[in-house]
């Protein structure tokens, strides 16, 4: 397996929905990611939702039991993973058909392990969430000008599992705080 995609959900069925959809549209071939749900105590139906989901690609819903924050979750989710490229995405998050392929492309042309970090464009309405806006040329130019650089920006962000572990994952002690990790 190549790249296992980690997504912590805490009651967003509705966005976590879309996030599955634009993931069923990569151009990636679907046998070589897999992506892994973490259901972080969830009481809308986000795990029924992923359980019932058909997907190109192997899908597979994990929880912790009850909720324990993002960070915290997000290791429980690369515990599951078996691919060597770790993607960080939010449930929120709408990644393009080509999310995938860049995050790859990004690890394969480098010259040893990378920390790979893309754009997080927010956007707003109910439009945005059944056709997100991923091509307009706005969205493209507030990508382009994204010089944020936050530490590890999970919307968008990917590294080698085998790293990933070797530093020990995201810090616990954030608990069920939200924020940049």
């Amino acid at each position: 397996m190549d790249v296992s995609i980690i997504i912590s959900t805490y009651n967003r069925k509705l966005l976590l929905e879309t996030c599955l959809r634009c993931l069923n549209a990569q151009d990636y071939p679907a046998g070589d990611f897999e992506v892994i749900v973490v259901d972080d105590g969830s009481t809308d139906g986000s795990a029924d939702l992923v359980k019932n989901w058909s997907a190109p690609y192997a899908l597979k819903c994990t929880t912790a039991g009850r909720q324990i924050g993002i960070g915290p979750a997000r290791n429980f989710g690369v515990s599951a993973a078996s691919g060597d490229i770790i993607i960080f995405l939010d449930d929120d998050a709408f990644a393009p058909p080509w999310y995938v392929s860049e995050h790859v492309k990004s690890h394969r042309d480098a010259s040893g392990p990378v920390y790979v970090s893309g754009p997080a464009i927010y956007v707003r309405g109910q439009a945005a969430i059944e056709h997100p806006p991923l091509t307009s040329l706005k969205i493209r130019l507030q990508a382009w000008l994204d010089f944020y650089g936050a530490p590890f920006l999970g919307a968008n962000a990917s590294c080698p599992r085998e790293a990933f572990l070797r530093l020990g994952g995201f810090d616990t002690r954030f608990g069920r705080a939200y924020g940049f990790q």
